[in-house]
């Protein structure tokens, strides 16, 4: 969900171990699209076979081209539905639902990463839904172990009222964190 001035939100489960994380598009870099052929389609589940493909859910492929498969155009980008380590399906939209396949399997499409999915460390305001203790990691702390435990930089602020915290954040402890309704947000 977006918020004012361009900030995403994001909803934050407090943990002693990770930071806050989102999941963001990264553009793939046109020498490092790797163009890549279908082996075979199954037309009747929308399966598209790719050998170890190694997409992850939601990266973004261009068809280069389609082959004598239908439902598929070289003008649209795809996300991508992964079916196990050899198979993927389309989709039109992030998480959405398969494109419907059809044709034929004589020339089979070829395809083209050009955006991965990947996790990435955040920081921002954080607002608190329901009222109580929070025991955070503010932005300014230099740490950047992930196994950090609570008592290594870890700052308590007690009775923390509902509404924007008014420090960033970058993590949230489940230890002695009794807020609840927790997201942040971040440029």
């Amino acid at each position: 969900m977006n918020n004012l001035l361009g900030s995403k939100v994001i909803a934050v489960t407090p943990s002693d171990t990770n930071y806050i994380t989102d999941v963001v598009p990264v553009i793939v870099p046109v020498p490092e699209q790797v163009i890549k052929t279908v082996t075979a389609a199954n037309l009747g589940t929308d399966t598209l076979t790719i050998a170890a493909h190694g997409y992850n859910a939601n990266d973004v492929l261009r068809v280069e081209s389609v082959g004598t498969v239908t439902g598929i155009s070289n003008l649209l980008r795809y996300f991508v539905i992964v079916v196990d380590t050899d198979n993927i399906k389309l989709s039109l939209s992030f998480n959405g639902s398969a494109v419907d396949l059809g044709g034929a399997t004589t020339t089979l499409p070829t395809v083209a990463r050009t955006r991965v999915q990947t996790t990435v460390r955040v920081e921002g305001t954080l607002f608190v839904g329901v009222a109580g203790d929070l025991n955070v990691l503010l932005s300014e702390h230099a740490d950047t172990n992930t196994a950090t435990a609570a008592s290594n930089g870890a700052q308590l602020f007690k009775n923390v009222p509902a509404g924007p915290f008014p420090y960033q954040v970058k993590k949230v402890f489940s230890t002695n964190t009794t807020a609840t309704n927790l997201d942040c947000a971040y440029n």
